[in-house]
This record gives structure tokens, C-alpha cells and sequence, in this order.
């Protein structure tokens, strides 16, 4: 009997021993779902693994802790508890599961595999292209970048690839930090040349294609136009691309009508002529545009031809003004070069052919006395046909190059003497824009060659600088064989030139 008791006593302390030894310092998180009691008998899994209502049963075990879920088939569990929780000595983490996570389809146990750490926490950052992250560590835990720390580092031209990291990610230590205030990772890059997509729509035809960055694409096919219509160009303009972008062939009926209007605006980029860029803030664009198009509007013009123009409406380049100015429908637009001051560009509802954008020859090697940085050549002239009635007229669209230090002005003299000699034998011409012609005389070479001019230097249209309010007569529409009526200046506030319009007219007799 003594012995027996004695044996008792001491298996007693070896039991209790071996209890110690099977439990865990990491207790599980508290969780919100059903837990199962440690004497519940496991789930069947070999039976029925679908409800009869059609859902299953997922248990999630993180320390021998089970939370049960019910979930509908397809659908995806998502642990409802704490993934990382402290006790007095350590931090434990959740950094995965025995198997991955799927859309259940029948019951199934997933088990936590729980990473345990020091309590210490570490300041450790991840230097990206996107910004420096801060990423607080525990003591022996791998460091975690922040999310998408993998995604390209896009730019203009290149897109940069993921590679890694400096150097290898290693869990802080009292050992490793010492002395250091935080550890930082640096992301490296593999960059190669950035494409973009750009899709040219032709009727029912689509032709995508992929371009550098900063090429210009063009259209690998030439637009063929439906029955009686004529193609008159993009739905916007074709540019370098930065972006990816979608141009759609615009056509039009090919029977202009032998009536239509035109007018010609200096828009003084936007900023009253006193910069070559807009001066209009993002913030006011709507305001803003509203009154340029509510001008424009009321010119009734069925081709509009703009001297000083800038692509950007705003300073801030966020809005086009290709879009700012006219409402939809737009018109076809056509835009030149910008030189310092100079751009020209035209808006048509008529069906303009074969634009083009030309120097002036007596322009090239001009010093322009009044201005050092100010050149003769950067000054041009577009040019365009429309077929009225069978017949062709020649557009020219120009802003001309002025010396006023010169008297006579001979560099505004010699693009006028070129462009006269240039359509000599055309019967039918118009030309527009800003003549800087700042006195009649100038104007007298296209009476002497059997044009008609809308303002024969008596309307003025440009504000001056000595009297501060409209000065010049500068801005003109000037034909040849057509007959012209109804030419008008109207007044705005919106620019340092106000806009001149016409009524032409290829009379019957022409025909």
C-alpha cells in the first residue's frame, strides 16, 4: 500500500511537467466568432462538406484556438480576428496560413503559421521613387514594405521595373541597430523606353498602335471618306505623345456653300498679349472660358483664324484650348508651331484641304531692331484650299514679323511684297490674321494688286501704347475674286486686339 502511494506521489510532479512542456507562451487573439471547447470532437470533413442550404463550414486554428465561419459556396472566408497581439514578453504576429486562402467550396481548416517577436519596435523606412515609408518593426521580424512598393515608376519616357532592394531585408536587433537611429531600404529600378497606346478611328475601322514616348503617330492608313464627303482632318490635333489617345477621322460634305463667313483674332495667349504663354489660373477656367466662348460665339463665323495662340488655356496647362473655346460641336482644328510670340492656328466648319505651314524666305538671317530676343524668323504663314463652286480658293492665314525701329518698316514690307507674289496668278485668295501693318501706305501693294481689303488701315483693332486704348489698324481679312460684305470690328475686353469679320461670296459670274 505504501508503495503504491509513493508511485502516486511521484508521478504526480512528471504529469505536470509534461503539461507544461505541450503549452504555448503565444495564446490565440481574442476573437468575436464561435470558438470550439477543448473537448469538442474535430468536424467531419469526410461527410457532407456542403450545408443543405448551400454553405460550408471554415475554421480558422491559430494556436489551437478554433473560430468557426459560415460561408456561402464561392464565397471567401476572411479570419475575423486580431492577425498580431502582444503578452507581457513577446509580440506574435500572424504571417500566414498552411495552405492559401480560397472561395470555399467545401469545409475546410485553415492553420495560422504565427511568427513570434521581440516587444522592442524599430524605426525602419522604405525609400521609394513614390516617397520614403515608415514601416515600424518589431525586434526579430523581417521588415514589411508598404503596399505596391512593387508597382513601376512611371515617367514621361521610361517605365522603371522592380528589381529588389539594396541590400537584403534583415529583422532589427538590439545588435544590428545599434547606433543607428533607423534603418532604411532603397528600391532599385530597370528602366526601359515607355510606350503608349494610341487608336486611330476611321469610319468603322479601328488601327491601334503602340509609340514612343514623344514620338508623333501617325494614322497608317489614309482616310478614305464616305460618298460626297471629303476627309478635313482629326477630331483634335495630333500631337507628341505623353500620354495615351484616341483620334477620330472627322469628314465633310465637299459642297461648300458659296456664302460663308470668316474672322480673324489676335488672342494674345490668352494673357492680353503681354506673355507668350496663358496667364489664366485653373481655378478660374470656367469663368474664363465661358467669356471667350460666349465672344467667339457671337462672331458667327464659319472659319475663325487665332494669331498669338497657346495650346494650354490655362497657366497650369490642366485645360486645352482647343476645348475652352468653342462648344459641341467644335470645329475642325489646325494649329502651327509656337515661336516665342508667335502661333497661329485655325477653327474651321468649312472643309479646308491640304494645310500647310510655311516660312517666309525674307525672313531668314532678319536682326529685328527692336528686340534681342524677338526673331524675324520666327514668324510664318499657313496655308489652305477650300472648292467652292468648282472652283479652288486659296486661304493664307499669317501673323507677320514687324521692326518699328525701321523706317520704313521693311521686314512687315517684304512678307507682304512675298505673299502677293506668291498668288499672283490665283484668281481666288483670302487672307487674314495680324499684318502688324501699323500705317495705311503698307496696305497699299494689295490694292495695287487687285485685292480687297476689309480694313484699309482705317479701322483700329490693336490697343497702343501711347494712348492706351485701341491704336493700330492691324488686323485685316483680305481678298482676291471674292466679293466681300458686312466686314465688321467687334470689341472685347478679352484680349490687347479685338476681331474683324467678313461676309465672302464667289459670285455666280465667277463660276
Amino acid at each position: 500500500m505504501k508503495a503504491k502511494r509513493l508511485l502516486c506521489l511521484l508521478l504526480v510532479p512528471i504529469l505536470i511537467l509534461l503539461a507544461a512542456c505541450g503549452a504555448s507562451d503565444a495564446p490565440a487573439p481574442d476573437t468575436t466568432a464561435e470558438t470550439t471547447d477543448s473537448d469538442a470532437p474535430a468536424p467531419e470533413t469526410t461527410a457532407e462538406t456542403t450545408d443543405s442550404d448551400g454553405t460550408h463550414v471554415v475554421t480558422f486554428s491559430v494556436n489551437g484556438t478554433e473560430t468557426k465561419l459560415t460561408v456561402a459556396d464561392g464565397e471567401t472566408p476572411v479570419y475575423p480576428g486580431d492577425t498580431a497581439w502582444e503578452t507581457t514578453e513577446h509580440y506574435y504576429k500572424i504571417v500566414g496560413w498552411d495552405k492559401e486562402i480560397v472561395p470555399a467550396t467545401e469545409n475546410v481548416t485553415y492553420t495560422a503559421n504565427v511568427g513570434e517577436y521581440g516587444l522592442t519596435v524599430y524605426d525602419v523606412r522604405f525609400n521609394l521613387k513614390s516617397g520614403i515609408f515608415q514601416a515600424p518593426t518589431h525586434e526579430g521580424e523581417i521588415p514589411t514594405p508598404p503596399k505596391d512598393y512593387d508597382r513601376p515608376d512611371l515617367t514621361l519616357t521610361k517605365v522603371g521595373t522592380f528589381t529588389g532592394w539594396d541590400k537584403e531585408l534583415v529583422a532589427p536587433t538590439a545588435e544590428n541597430m545599434a547606433g543607428k537611429r533607423f534603418e532604411i531600404y532603397t528600391a532599385k529600378y530597370e528602366y526601359a523606353t515607355r510606350y503608349y497606346s494610341v487608336t486611330f478611328k476611321v469610319g468603322e475601322n479601328e488601327y491601334p498602335l503602340s509609340i514612343e514616348a514623344n514620338e508623333t503617330p501617325v494614322c497608317p492608313v489614309t482616310p478614305e471618306a464616305p460618298e460626297g464627303q471629303i476627309f478635313v482632318g482629326w477630331d483634335k490635333e495630333i500631337v507628341a505623345v505623353k500620354e495615351d489617345a484616341v483620334y477620330t477621322a472627322r469628314f465633310m460634305s465637299g459642297d461648300c456653300p458659296t456664302t460663308f463667313t470668316v474672322a480673324t483674332w489676335n488672342i494674345g495667349h490668352f494673357a492680353m498679349g503681354n506673355a507668350r504663354d496663358s496667364r489664366i489660373s485653373a481655378s478660374a477656367y470656367e469663368t474664363e472660358s465661358a467669356k471667350y466662348r460666349a465672344y467667339i460665339e457671337g462672331l458667327n463665323a464659319d472659319l475663325l483664324c487665332v494669331n498669338e495662340y497657346s495650346r494650354q488655356f490655362t497657366s497650369s496647362g490642366d485645360y486645352l484650348a482647343q476645348d475652352a473655346l468653342f462648344s459641341d460641336p467644335t470645329p475642325i482644328y489646325y494649329a502651327g508651331p509656337q515661336r516665342h510670340f508667335s502661333c497661329n492656328a485655325v477653327f474651321s466648319r468649312l472643309p479646308l484641304q491640304n494645310i500647310q505651314v510655311h516660312d517666309f524666305e525674307c525672313n531668314q538671317g532678319v536682326t529685328l531692331l527692336y528686340s534681342s530676343t524677338n526673331k524675324a524668323e520666327y514668324y510664318y504663314y499657313m496655308t489652305a484650299e477650300l472648292v467652292v463652286g468648282g472652283k479652288t480658293v486659296h486661304f493664307v492665314f499669317t501673323h507677320l514679323a514687324f521692326d518699328d525701329d525701321r523706317d520704313p518698316d521693311t521686314v512687315c514690307q517684304a512678307q507682304i511684297a512675298e505673299l502677293i507674289d506668291l498668288y499672283k496668278d490665283e484668281e481666288y485668295v483670302v487672307m487674314m490674321g495680324d499684318w502688324n501693318a501699323y500705317y495705311k501706305p503698307y496696305f497699299v501693294p494689295f490694292d495695287e494688286a487687285g485685292y480687297t481689303l476689309g480694313n484699309y488701315g482705317e479701322i483700329l483693332t490693336c490697343t497702343g501704347s501711347r494712348t492706351g486704348g485701341l491704336e493700330w489698324p492691324v488686323d485685316d481679312i483680305i481678298v482676291k475674286g471674292l466679293e466681300m460684305s458686312d466686314f465688321r470690328a467687334v470689341n472685347t475686353g478679352l484680349s490687347d486686339h479685338i476681331a474683324v469679320v467678313a461676309t465672302l461670296t464667289l459670285t455666280s459670274s465667277e463660276q
